[in-house]
């Protein structure tokens, strides 16, 4: 079957290189957004909301989440967090949130339609995914970013290639709460930095993540693959 295939297609250049050295000819197409959707709004929000979109489950980082909510509360009393996404563990997550006595600022969305979605990232004033399993080429992040919102995501798989630390959101270490909480601080903290990152973010989405480079690179690997046949 190997012989028979021209190229797999991998979105991040981490799985790229996994893949060749399994022996496989990958190729790296990113991930698009669709600009037009995810309008950035270039007045950042007054109140402190913080969202998560995804699945619900320690891999996503939602306990470390959490945690690190909870500092960001000692800080921000008035604070939000928004949960969408499917709670694979059965309210686990609830149930972790009362125990922290954060349920008060916490709100599980569950699954939300996905056309619904912008007017979250619209209102979010940081989009967090800190991820402690290996991700390749979140749409979440690209999304946010479309968005004008700075992100911050645990440093892990094809991550670090969207997010430019400390220029379009910032990195944080998988498993920490207290770096988690640390970086959302910093954003929260200076509310200009925060804005610059946003329209950095949209910035590094229109140049290298667009529906339009996503197309070129295909035909660039489709011109390729039949000049080497």
């Amino acid at each position: 079957m190997r012989r028979a295939i021209d190229a797999f297609l991998v979105p991040s250049e981490d799985l790229q290189r996994k893949m060749r050295n399994c022996g496989l000819k990958a190729t790296l197409l990113k991930h698009y957004v669709d600009t037009a959707r995810y309008s950035p709004v270039r007045t950042y929000p007054g109140d402190v909301r913080l969202l998560f979109v995804g699945r619900m489950n320690e891999g996503k980082g939602v306990d470390v989440l959490l945690k690190a909510f909870k500092k960001v509360l000692a800080e921000f009393p008035g604070a939000s967090l928004d949960l969408i996404g499917e709670d694979e563990k059965e309210q686990t997550f609830e149930r972790h949130a009362h125990s922290l006595n954060i349920t008060e600022r916490v709100v599980f969305h569950g699954l939300v339609p996905h056309e619904a979605i912008p007017d979250f990232y619209a209102l979010a004033s940081v989009v967090i995914l800190p991820a402690s399993w290996i991700e390749n080429s979140p749409l979440v992040i690209l999304e946010a970013m479309a968005s004008g919102r700075p992100v911050v995501a645990g440093r892990i798989g094809g991550i670090p290639e969207i997010v430019i630390d400390g220029e379009t959101g910032l990195l944080c270490s998988p498993g920490d709460p207290d770096d988690l909480s640390s970086k959302l601080l910093r954003l929260l903290r200076d509310r200009e930095l925060a804005g610059k990152m946003g329209m950095s973010g949209r910035e590094r989405v229109e140049k290298h993540f667009s529906l339009d480079e996503h197309i070129k690179g295909y035909f660039e690997i489709l011109k390729k693959a039949s000049v080497a046949k």
